[in-house]
């Protein structure tokens, strides 16, 4: 496939314009983002127990757009203090860190690693709504049936997956508009989808947020005998590195396969061992870029 797109590359100037596929005349940034018709219906059933979704769109062309369901998850606290709580975790502190980012785009350092006094302040009561999936739109240069080369899936973090254990999708994540393929891109675990509107009356912006347990790439190019790139989870004192970052930074959902360690030596996998179990329990993950037909396209 690389080679029939680089052999597309060379021929394609010399193609007459009358002749050219139209699609051709697409962008396909990663950073581009395009508004979505009003006819496109984007709302989705959120049940648990519903299938997932990958399949054409008919709509207008951009690299990606990530779109959150018309309706929360039910049963959270509204206050972001009791929010926090309620999850085990800093919320307030977290979105406080994130509000930075947006403020400051430019600044040297990111929000997670600059002193919290410096960050914006919020309401301890701000109102906060969780999101177990949303709706991803991304381009699929390879994708013909869809105008425009557009596939739609769904990115999930939900508690309970068709009435089994947790389920948390990973998500490829713009990092370097300049990056070219995994280059320009991040790796991380959604934990969960939030929104919260800051700010006061009309002044008030809605942000739609991603809180993420970061994967770290793992060497400076791909696995010699593979080709394929690796990622490791991101740790610091211990911990596993997590932020919340806008949804629009999200591209398409990711598939890691566990590294496995020589039997002789580390053991074999537990019987019983549940597949859900899986990003929490191996240290190395190879990113899989034959997921579908697509993800090569990107991900080199």
């Amino acid at each position: 496939m690389d080679r029939l797109r680089t052999a597309r590359d060379i021929l394609q100037p010399h193609i007459p314009l009358e002749l050219r596929d139209p699609r051709d005349n697409r962008r396909t940034l990663q950073t581009t983002r395009a508004p979505l018709p009003a006819t496109e219906n984007l709302d989705f059933n959120d049940d648990d127990n519903s299938e997932d979704i990958v399949h054409a769109v008919g709509t207008i062309t951009s690299q990606g757009d990530v779109r959150l369901p018309s309706g929360p998850a039910r049963g959270y606290p509204i206050g972001v203090q009791a929010l926090g709580a309620h999850l085990g975790i800093d919320l307030r502190a977290y979105i406080r860190r994130f509000l930075y980012d947006q403020k400051f785009p430019n600044a040297d350092r990111m929000g997670m690693d600059v002193d919290l006094a410096d960050c914006p302040t919020i309401d301890p009561n701000l109102h906060v709504k969780i999101f177990y999936s949303a709706v991803a739109l991304y381009h699929a240069p390879s994708e013909v049936s869809g105008i425009g080369g557009m596939k739609r899936e769904i990115i999930r973090a939900t508690p309970s997956w068709q009435r089994g254990p947790v389920r948390h999708d990973c998500a490829y994540v713009e990092q370097d508009a300049d990056g070219e393929g995994f280059e320009g891109l991040g790796v991380a675990q959604v934990q969960f989808f939030l929104s919260f509107k800051y700010g006061s009356g009309k002044d008030a912006v809605e942000y739609q947020c991603v809180f993420v347990w970061w994967f770290e790439r793992y060497d400076d190019s791909p696995c010699d005998q593979t080709g394929l790139w690796r990622v490791h989870p991101d740790m610091r004192g211990g911990r596993r590195v997590c932020s919340i970052i806008h949804i629009d930074t999200i591209l398409r959902s990711a598939h890691l396969i566990p590294v496995f360690g020589d039997p002789s030596v580390s053991g074999r996998v537990p019987v019983g061992f549940h597949h859900s179990m899986s990003l929490g329990s191996y240290k190395l993950f190879y990113v899989n870029r034959y997921i579908d037909y697509n993800a090569h396209e990107f991900i080199f």
